[in-house]
């Protein structure tokens, strides 16, 4: 791990203690600084089916604040790598890099040109808690254009860091739940392109939406087949009948129907 000063000890200290969370906020935005320098600090309580609360969030950045504020509740977070991993089944306190986990086309997709890139991010990295079944609290801290990537010591550190740092705050978000009890319902995204479909004179079957959402999200034909345990001919097919029936060519016009939907 990252060597740690004695002020980090002492912020570490005044997070373990901290009995509500503008004390936390407070200690954690500092800790976070002086350990991994990032441009923005953001707690998210991600929601199974409904849209995910901002905790809190420290984004001295004005264009990637308003970015965020703009687009991430609304359509953003469908889209968000860790978003995507927050109700894995199997997921238990874990903390990643964002290219541990985001799709293998992922810089290659509309959704980074059209959101990620125009918030000037170019690295993040985020931890996930499951406070229980229906929500997950996400932690992450971004740098922007400019800086550079985090290093591997810093992966390593964060990873290492976040075990101490996540029960806390999720004992906190816990303790103030009525202050986070989401209201607004969202549909996924396989939920939405079967929806879009209903105004064409065929519907996407339920596969064709599902090959449809990875798309999106940025993956492969190759990834998507091996997500969905098809094979990569098989994806084609799924993505030309698809395409034929929405009426469009291109990846970029399947993204452009779906942020339709977000006005």
């Amino acid at each position: 791990m990252m060597k740690a000063s004695e002020k980090h000890y002492e912020l570490l200290g005044k997070m373990s203690v901290a009995d509500d969370l503008g004390v936390y906020q407070e200690a954690l935005i500092h800790f976070g600084g002086l350990l991994f320098s990032p441009q923005s600090i953001l707690v998210i309580l991600f929601h199974k089916r409904k849209q995910p609360q901002i905790v809190f969030r420290w984004i001295p950045d004005q264009i990637l604040q308003e970015t965020f504020d703009n687009i991430y509740h609304r359509l953003g977070y469908m889209l968000d790598p860790f978003y995507q991993h927050a109700f894995d089944e199997k997921l238990q306190q874990c903390a990643y890099h964002l290219n541990e986990i985001a799709p293998d086309r992922f810089e290659q997709s509309d959704y980074f040109s059209t959101y990620f890139r125009a918030t000037r991010m170019v690295d993040e990295l985020g931890a996930l808690f499951p406070l229980d079944g229906d929500r997950t609290v996400h932690l992450s801290m971004g740098r922007s254009a400019g800086n550079s990537r985090y290093r591997v010591s810093e992966v390593r550190a964060f990873k290492e860091v976040s075990l101490a740092l996540m029960p806390k705050l999720v004992q906190l978000i816990d303790k103030n739940q009525t202050n986070f009890e989401a209201k607004v319902d969202h549909s996924e995204l396989v939920e939405q392109f079967l929806f879009v479909s209903q105004d064409n004179d065929t519907k996407l079957s339920a596969r064709e939406a599902q090959v449809a959402a990875l798309i999106v999200q940025g993956h492969s034909s190759r990834a998507i087949g091996m997500k969905l345990e098809i094979s990569r001919q098989t994806v084609k097919v799924h993505r030309r009948n698809l395409y034929s029936k929405l009426g469009i060519s291109a990846q970029n016009e399947l993204f452009a129907i779906l942020m339709r939907q977000f006005p």
